[in-house]
């Protein structure tokens, strides 16, 4: 799937059971890529890590969930 806006095409793919798996934007090595488990969201990556925003973080988020399936 894609999209075009005033920045540029964004392409989009998706995994099994409809959940968002990557997301390309316009500019270079800006790919992010999120990964499941048993359907909930575990973690998010960007390809780009050396970007100034993103240099604190390691380039990855990693999600909990709680008892009721809440992140935390």
């Amino acid at each position: 799937m894609s999209m075009v806006d005033a920045a540029g095409a964004s392409s989009y793919a998706y995994a099994a059971g409809r959940q968002l798996w990557t997301e390309d934007g316009p500019w270079a090595d800006d790919t992010v890529t999120n990964t499941y488990n048993n359907r909930m969201r575990k973690g998010l990556s960007l390809a780009q890590p050396t970007n100034r925003w993103f240099r604190w973080m390691r380039n990855e988020m990693l999600y909990g969930h709680n008892f009721s399936n809440k992140v935390k």
